[in-house]
């Protein structure tokens, strides 16, 4: 069955913002558009919520929207760079849209932080890779990227399907998923009762490898799962990675 996503995270995820915020850092990282590992986005209730907390906190925003063009379902979502202004740098990449191993991205920040930005950013790694850099350049100039993101999103949206479709009509009772709407990953709750360290190593002997997901939660994790990552494999592919665990499941 499919879970209210948006309603168990958002609460949890809610608590949690407001006691990490409470010890006043000085920054905050956030992805709002299909967060790694839960594949969850926030909504536009839940954008100005957490600009509402940073706001009362004193606390400044850097919003990674490495993923948000990869929604095509039609839902709008502003990014909280819109949204906050000055308090929020925002950052985006061309990493998995173009590459999976490109590490080109771009940054939009206040005038007054640039000259501090690109200070740090030569002093991190000296230069830039300014071949691929100049690459990617011309690939936008000439307008290739728009027509190669329509595309992506086109094929995102059948894996997308073919995996809801599959988990509808493979998985046991008692087993969740998230709906992200789009994107290149959702997350499956499991049970309580499933071992996952004992899963996990049952399925990499049938050649079907899950991410232990504990290293992403501060403290007890609140969720009990993995992600799954749809836009790697083929849709046969995954179909038949989904009829493995499923087995696995139904037998433990």
């Amino acid at each position: 069955m499919a879970v209210g996503a948006g309603i168990l995270l958002s609460r949890i995820s809610g608590l949690v913002r407001e006691r990490a915020l409470a010890a006043r850092p000085s920054l905050a990282y956030l992805i709002p558009s299909f967060h790694n590992p839960t594949g969850y986005s926030y909504t536009s209730a839940e954008l100005h919520g957490v600009l509402e907390l940073c706001r009362k906190h004193g606390v400044a925003i850097l919003e990674d929207d490495w993923g948000s063009d990869m929604l095509s379902d039609g839902e709008y979502r502003p990014m909280l760079r819109m949204l906050g202004g000055k308090q929020v740098l925002y950052v985006n990449s061309f990493t998995k849209k173009l590459l999976p191993s490109l590490r080109i991205g771009f940054v939009a920040a206040s005038p007054e932080l640039v000259p501090t930005l690109v200070a740090m950013k030569r002093l991190s790694v000296l230069g830039n890779a300014w071949l691929t850099e100049a690459v990617v350049a011309e690939f936008l100039d000439r307008g290739y990227y728009d027509t190669h993101l329509q595309s992506l999103q086109r094929a995102l949206d059948l894996r997308y399907a073919a995996c809801l479709a599959a988990l509808d009509e493979l998985m046991p009772d008692g087993v969740r998923w998230t709906r992200p709407g789009g994107g290149p990953t959702l997350w499956l709750e499991l049970p309580r009762e499933v071992d996952l360290v004992a899963l996990e190593a049952h399925l990499a002997r049938r050649s079907v490898l899950i991410s232990n997901a504990s290293a992403s939660f501060v403290g007890p994790a609140h969720l009990h799962g993995f992600r799954i990552a749809y836009a790697y494999l083929s849709e046969t592919e995954m179909r038949g990675a989904l009829t493995i665990l499923a087995d696995a499941l139904k037998r433990s």
